[in-house]
């Protein structure tokens, strides 16, 4: 069984995004550059999450039936790892994002603005 989207990337040509199902696994495939070279790209996981804005083609409901051959397939796993992967990112970028704030209010002297002589100064702690 196969299905195959047009999806709409950075080039004026969409990529084709395929979708091959056996009895056992999921296999998906891209012509964007990073799908060519057998690296992961945005095109194949988004439909995988089921997102549907890029494609171009005429069958964005067979997402549906992609999410269904994803439940039955060895791929399964692996996209459920990535996807607590891709989670764990997020949520230790904005984690680094205020350490990286609290780290700058902890280091810097507090500052008063003395109105009369236009002046920044330094407060004691």
């Amino acid at each position: 069984m196969q299905i195959q989207f047009l999806v709409q990337g950075l080039t004026s040509e969409p990529y084709e995004v395929t979708f091959i199902k056996d009895d056992y696994n999921l296999y998906v495939t891209c012509t964007c550059p990073a799908g060519e070279v057998g690296n992961l790209c945005k095109h194949r996981v988004d439909i995988l999450k089921g997102e549907t804005q890029n494609i171009v083609s005429d069958n964005k409901a067979d997402v549906e039936t992609i999410k269904e051959w994803l439940s039955t397939s060895y791929l399964d796993f692996a996209f459920a790892s990535y996807l607590a992967a891709e989670k764990a990112e997020t949520e230790a970028k904005e984690r680094f994002t205020l350490a990286k704030k609290e780290l700058t209010q902890t280091m810097t002297p507090p500052l008063e603005y003395d109105h009369d002589s236009d002046v920044v100064i330094i407060k004691n702690p």
